[in-house]
């Protein structure tokens, strides 16, 4: 995998060796490329890089003052270029590497460079001259970064938070609010924190600014918009406009010299992908140049989507490439994997995207795309019943709710339309006619009843679990769930995952939904287009006419591409291996995270057949992933 590190102050004294050895130490291939800067007495900057992708040299640039590393995909360069210019910068070659890119618009715009950027980055830039240390991250959340203060006066910055943790001088201590809500496969109230109290995380669309000397501050630069403001468009105007900014954003990702292939599936967002980028790349003697990969499920199975992924490929005048799901292992030993990953909460779906990106390789691509987005951007839940209840709109809530949901009852109404728009006062007030008992709130992750009892009691867990987003100006219930994509630590350090499992395996996952010039766009769009009756993305389908076959981009009676027979089989083989594992007892039970014997309880009800909650079952999944994690730092 590519590391970046950067350290100022203490650290920055250990050798050129010791350095190379905390890059190498982090799974990073023993034949990359590695490099290394000393732009100031008390710092360094360092690179390493995967041999099959770009060489460290072209990941570090300096001009004498300013210095950056830089693990990055830069698009929309043209533009870029144009506002170099009027900066008064000189233009960048389209093929310059991105750390050059980013040490222009660091020059020409100093920490507001960010704000030009576009693309799926993580950089460190060191200031010599103003002794000042910028990171950022953008929004789409891929590429990681980690910090920790060294002493009164130093600092480490890595991607790789199991690096930031081998810098002599880092505290090792555990950040156990964090662990259990990892450990419980709940979401992080704080998208700052890992499992170590003295390392925190960069969040997706922050940057962190340190200055010798002083404490370091992280602030989001990319700020959320608020989603469905009707820009007025008409729908036909607007699907138009959304087909030509998603050929765009796959123009922009797609590396045809190096192979891109989709990771398709039947569903709607990956197919639109495809489809944009071959009608934006195509030419009459390659209508195709985007390849792809996809599973091939046996006919029966809830995931099967074969045909219509045949006619996507076909509607290009391609063949479909298929994995046979068949092939695709459910379970190989964790520990090894847990040693590769830096945080206890793990992908579930590990092994399933390993294979896509062999795939890939074996369709001779290096860029593999896919459809991660197109669900909070296009499509929305039930919650804008809320809105139409709140809002007054009782005939379209009696439509709605009657097309979507069937019959209304008093309770159901309560649950989906009217406690979603009660205050905090007023909830606790009825928490308080109930004897203190919360109402139970349907988005909220319940703490499962095998965390330890001292944990579960804990008033500061519950406390966690009661963090309000509080709604802007002129939004909504609908569009504040929509923004839970790009504001909760969840869907972020699962982007960032699924990347380092796809580099793992020689493959850079990129992102065309994700792209910036998308999300405004998308934005802007009134939420009928995402939800209306019983059907959704309505926009998306749209956009697709001509390009994707009818029976691809039409209304479908039910949901498609359920991996459930491979989910199945998947926790049944882990949660095997781990009640094997650990009889004798677990790491998190000794430091007060989970009950050891509830969790082996629960664990052999369900492998004895006694209950079949995939989403519970999943939990005690993540628990025992991050029992192998916890148990990998020691080994």
């Amino acid at each position: 995998m590519t590391v970046l590190l950067a350290l100022v102050g203490p650290s920055a004294g250990l050798g050129d060796g010791e350095v190379r050895a905390l890059l190498n130490g982090t799974s990073s291939p023993a034949d990359g490329t590695v490099a290394l800067a000393r732009p100031s007495p008390d710092v360094a900057l360092a690179v390493a890089s995967p041999r099959w992708d770009e060489v460290a040299d072209r990941r570090i640039a300096t001009d004498g003052r300013y210095t950056v590393i830089a693990h990055a995909a830069l698009f929309y360069r043209q533009a870029l270029n144009t506002a170099l210019a009027r900066a008064g910068e000189a233009q960048l070659d389209l093929g310059a590497p991105a750390a050059h890119a980013i040490l222009a618009a660091v020059r020409a715009w100093q920490w507001r460079c960010v704000d030009r950027l576009e693309g799926e980055f993580a950089f460190v830039v060191w200031d010599a001259r103003e002794r000042t240390l910028f990171a950022a991250r953008d929004h789409s959340a891929s590429r990681t970064l980690f910090h920790t203060s060294i002493g009164d006066d130093g600092i480490v910055v890595a991607s790789r938070l199991r690096t930031v943790r081998s810098v002599p001088g880092c505290r090792g201590d555990f950040n156990l609010m964090a662990l259990v809500e990892d450990t419980a496969d709940i979401d992080l109230a704080n998208p700052a924190e890992t499992a170590f109290s003295a390392i925190h995380r960069i969040p997706a669309g922050h940057a962190l600014t340190y200055r010798a000397g002083r404490r370091s501050e992280v602030n989001r630069w990319w700020e959320v918009p608020i989603f469905e403001q009707d820009s007025g468009v008409p729908f036909e105007e607007g699907a138009e406009e959304l087909r030509r900014l998603l050929g765009d954003a796959v123009a922009e990702r797609a590396d045809l010299s190096r192979g891109s292939a989709v990771m398709l599936s039947g569903g709607y967002d990956s197919p639109a992908v495809y489809a944009a980028g071959n009608w934006r790349l195509g030419t009459a003697d390659t209508p195709a140049p985007l390849r792809s990969v996809s599973f091939s499920h046996p006919m029966g199975d809830p995931g099967r989507e074969d045909e219509l992924i045949a006619a996507t490929t076909r509607r290009w005048g391609a063949e479909p490439f298929y994995i046979p799901i068949d092939d695709v292992p459910a379970f190989e030993p964790s520990l090894d994997r847990a040693r590769h990953r830096d945080e206890p909460i793990s992908h579930t779906y590990e092994l399933w995207n390993r294979a896509l990106a062999r795939g890939c390789r074996a369709q001779g691509a290096r860029i593999a795309l896919n459809g991660n987005g197109g669900d909070p951007w296009f499509s929305t839940s039930p919650i804008f019943l809320a809105d139409l209840l709140r809002q007054g709109r009782l005939l379209q809530f009696h439509r709605e709710w009657h097309q979507l949901l069937g019959r209304m009852t008093p309770y159901r109404i309560f649950k989906t339309a009217v406690q979603p728009n009660l205050p905090r006062p007023v909830l606790q007030a009825i928490a308080a006619l109930r004897g203190g008992r919360q109402l139970s709130d349907p988005h909220v992750r319940e703490i499962p009843r095998w965390v330890a009892d001292g944990m579960r009691r804990s008033e500061e867990l519950r406390a966690r679990r009661r963090i309000d987003v509080p709604r802007r100006p002129g939004e909504g219930l609908s569009a504040l769930g929509r923004t839970w994509f790009l504001r909760s630590s969840f869907p972020e350090r699962i982007t960032a995952l699924l990347f380092s499992i796809c580099q793992s395996q020689g493959v850079e996952i990129r992102t065309p939904l994700l792209d910036n010039r998308v999300v405004r766009f998308a934005a802007t769009r009134p939420r009928w287009e995402s939800n209306s009756g019983r059907q959704n993305k309505h926009l998306l389908r749209r956009s697709m006419h001509g390009l994707l076959p009818d029976e691809v981009i039409a209304p479908r009676a039910e949901r498609t591409g359920l991996p459930a027979t491979y989910l199945e089989r998947t926790l049944h083989a882990h949660l095997l291996e781990g009640r094997d594992a650990f009889r004798s007892g677990m790491l998190l039970a000794e430091v007060g995270v989970v009950d050891h014997r509830v969790l082996l309880g629960e664990i052999n009800s369900y492998l004895d057949g006694a209950w079949s909650d995939l989403e519970r079952a999943n939990a005690l999944l993540m628990a025992v992933q991050s029992e192998w994690w916890l148990r990998s730092l020691g080994s």
